[in-house]
Formats: structure tokens, C-alpha cells, sequence
């Protein structure tokens, strides 16, 4: 069981490699072990590529008698992009598999390992579930419902503030936090934010982490206010999708408008919306599942925050304390909707991580 662990913990490391790279596919990973020795290694690079079980065993000229074949996720049994990993691997004749964690994908769910087996191959697992499991989980959320993973990314005070009462926020946290922020960016299909975050900041939304790739901009932008010389438009491969209210009637120059807009790389999605709740998140989210995104990185600011966490819609959270007091007249990190007269009845977080950023502290948790 301690070599199993061994190498299933090099097999996630060979995962981690494509980090960002993969969506809409999950990261895995594979290590090729004969009499406790590693003989290849492999990693799914990025979709339409090889599986990690097939870059591991390509390397090998898929000639692999009598090894032992590590791999961080079940092998798939079916036609997509790519051939069946599990034929590849009966033909190359492993002898033993060892998985992390089943393929929660309905067409695989387990008949990958069945088809293993019956070919006469040993498996053996799950060893690292968990580990495993937190590799894909945005795959996983988006395989089963069709709606993107959606992350809450905050920087805020200790008494939980976002911004001073005049909206300044720049900067909370400090810039080894701000650094960490792009590999974030890098790990989401995109990243999110208002429209008053927009026209205060003018930000441009991207990612700057060296070899990163740049998430889809969206702008909650109900009244349609965004204007064509914003800086989400500038050096842009990714489109920038702007979420307008279904019921938004454009005048000729709003019109005039839209066109440039449409013309800068921009899709616009009409959504239900209401003055006091905002967007229909159900509905946004089953429109940008149907759009390939299959996660979100909300960035603000606290109306977008609240539409999230009062819809019950967020999966995970980022939580950036800096160790600063902003007082009572300053921005709360989210508002609630939700009428809740006992601590029994508040929103409980499951932590799963922390990491420190000199006097900063991440805080991540999970519902």
C-alpha cells in the first residue's frame, strides 16, 4: 500500500503539470512502474491530445509486460477526440492498474475498470481518492450538471471589508497574494465581475503568470453601461461576454453601441433580472455551460458576490485576509438575502486549505 501511495502521489504530480490546460477535459496523470522503478511517466497535456496513459505508454512503444500502470483517474472506454485509453492499454499488456478515483463521466463510471479486468488485467484502487477527487473537481461538477464550477475569489480586512466607503480597494492584499490571484486565473475557464467594478478599476482582467493562458472575460452589466474603450477589450485572444438584462430596451445610440461592442471579440447574453436579487444565476449558468465554460472565477464586487452566495451557487472559496481594519462604514464582502435568526441556520464552510503570503493569510474553503 506505501508504494501504491508512492507513486500515485508522482502520477498527480505529472497531473498538476497541465494545470489550466486541460478544460473541458480532467487533469491526469500516469506513472509506468516495473519492479518498484519508474519506466515513463505521462500527463494529458491538453484536450484532443493523448490521455496520461497513453503519453505514458507511447514513450514505452506501448510495449509494457508485466508493469504496473499508475493513473489518477479511470481510464476512459470509449470513442471521443481520441481512441479508447483502455484498448491501449490491454494491447500493451500492463499487468497490473492502479487508479486514484472512478471517471465520473456516465459513459465510462466504472465500465473502464470492468473492461480492464475482464481482459485479465489486475485492478487495484482507489488509492488517494481524495487527492485524486480534488484534481477534477471542476470536471466532475461539470460532467454531472452541464453548468460551470463557480469559485468566490475575495481579497478583504479583517473585519471583512472589500473596499472603504468611497469604493477604494487598491490594494488589500498585498503582491504575493495579487501573484497568486493569476495562477487562479489561469486554473478557470473565466473569470467574472460587475460592471461598477469595470468603470471604478478598469481592469483588464487577464492572466500574468508567465506561459498562463487568459480566462473568457464576463461583465454583469445589466443596464448595458460598458463602452467600447473599456480595458477588457485590449489584448484580448479570449472573447469578453457582457450579461445584459432580458427586458433591456436599446434606444439607436445603445444599438450603435452594441454593434462596436460585438465587434471588439464580445458576445452579449440576455438574462432574467431583477432590481433586487440581480441575474437568474440559474439561468446564466446553464447558458454558459451550453457556451464550453465549465468554471468561474467571481472577482466582485459585492452585489455580484451576493447573487452567487444567496442562489446557493458557489463551490468553492478564496478568501485573501489582509491584516488591515476598514471600519464600519466600509463595503461588506456580500449582503444576504437569506433570513437567518440562529447560528445553527448560518451558511457553514467546510476549510480544506491554507496558505500564508507573509502578514496575508488564503483561506479556502468549500461549502
Amino acid at each position: 500500500m506505501m508504494n501504491h501511495e508512492f507513486f500515485m502521489k508522482l502520477a498527480i504530480k505529472e497531473a498538476i503539470k497541465a494545470d489550466g490546460k486541460v478544460s473541458p477535459n480532467p487533469l491526469v496523470g500516469a506513472v509506468i512502474v516495473k519492479n518498484d522503478n519508474i519506466i515513463s511517466t505521462g500527463y494529458h497535456h491538453k484536450a484532443g491530445t493523448d490521455h496520461a496513459e497513453i503519453d505514458a505508454l507511447r514513450k514505452m512503444n506501448f510495449h509494457a509486460e508485466n508493469c504496473i500502470l499508475y493513473v489518477t483517474l479511470e481510464p476512459c472506454c470509449f470513442y471521443g477526440k481520441t481512441p479508447p485509453c483502455t484498448s491501449a492499454i490491454i494491447r500493451s499488456k500492463v499487468s497490473t492498474l492502479v487508479y486514484g478515483t472512478k471517471d465520473p463521466n456516465p459513459r465510462v463510471a466504472g465500465d473502464g475498470l470492468k473492461q480492464l479486468s475482464e481482459a485479465g488485467i489486475k485492478v487495484i484502487g482507489p488509492i488517494l481518492e481524495n487527492d485524486c477527487d480534488n484534481l477534477i473537481e471542476i470536471f466532475r461538477h461539470f460532467i454531472i450538471t452541464k453548468k460551470p464550477f463557480i469559485a468566490v475569489k475575495t481579497a478583504l480586512s479583517l473585519d471583512g471589508k472589500i473596499a472603504t466607503h468611497s469604493g477604494d480597494s487598491k490594494w488589500i492584499s498585498n503582491e504575493k497574494s495579487r501573484t497568486y490571484v493569476q495562477k487562479l486565473r489561469n486554473k478557470y475557464s473565466a473569470i467574472l465581475c460587475g460592471i461598477n467594478t469595470v468603470i471604478h478599476d478598469n481592469p483588464r482582467l487577464n492572466c500574468r503568470m508567465k506561459n498562463g493562458k487568459n480566462p473568457v472575460k464576463i461583465i454583469f452589466d445589466p443596464n448595458f453601461r460598458i463602452t467600447e474603450n473599456a480595458t477588457v477589450f485590449s489584448s484580448s485572444e479570449k472573447p469578453v461576454y457582457i450579461i445584459i438584462r432580458s427586458d433591456l430596451c436599446l434606444d439607436n445610440k445603445q444599438l450603435e453601441k452594441k454593434e462596436k461592442i460585438l465587434s471588439l471579440n464580445s458576445k452579449i447574453f440576455p438574462i432574467d433580472y431583477d432590481s433586487s436579487s440581480g441575474f437568474n444565476i440559474s439561468e446564466f449558468l446553464s447558458k454558459m455551460g451550453k457556451a464550453d465554460i465549465t468554471s468561474i472565477l467571481v472577482e466582485g464586487g459585492q452585489k455580484v458576490f451576493s447573487s452567487f452566495i444567496n442562489d446557493n451557487k458557489v463551490n468553492k472559496f478564496y478568501f485573501f485576509t489582509a491584516p488591515i481594519l476598514l471600519g464600519d462604514q466600509s463595503l461588506d464582502v456580500f449582503s444576504t438575502s437569506q433570513n437567518i435568526e440562529t447560528i445553527q441556520d448560518g451558511i457553514r464552510l467546510q476549510k480544506v486549505e491554507t496558505k500564508l503570503f507573509d502578514n496575508d493569510i488564503l483561506n479556502v474553503y468549500v461549502r
